[in-house]
């Protein structure tokens, strides 16, 4: 798990960029009142955040599927109950008369 903020013991990763990209992001940090750190770290947050929705968004349809699936097989279920009850109900009506006494 990473550190919600991170400091100087924090992992870190030697990280070479292309000519120009250090000048940009300095810029960028700048403008957005982050270190240049603050910056990479916001933006690396932010690119990695859609991968978490995707991930979110396809477990979220999997237990839909699921439930769908399962509600499919007890209405499947239920029918054949009612099939049986009013197979049974017939029965009824033939019922044992009571023993006469003597």
């Amino acid at each position: 798990m990473t550190p919600s903020k991170p400091g100087r013991g924090s992992d870190q990763f030697p990280l070479r960029f292309p000519d120009g990209m250090r000048d940009r992001l300095k810029q960028e940090a700048e403008m957005n009142g982050r270190s240049m750190n603050a910056e990479i770290i916001a933006r690396l947050e932010a690119s990695l955040a859609p991968a978490k929705r995707g991930l979110l968004n396809s477990l979220k349809r999997s237990v839909s599927e699921f439930e769908e699936d399962q509600i499919a097989s007890l209405r499947r279920e239920m029918k054949e109950l009612e099939t049986l009850i009013r197979r049974f109900k017939g029965y009824e009506s033939f019922e044992i008369a009571p023993k006469k006494k003597r």
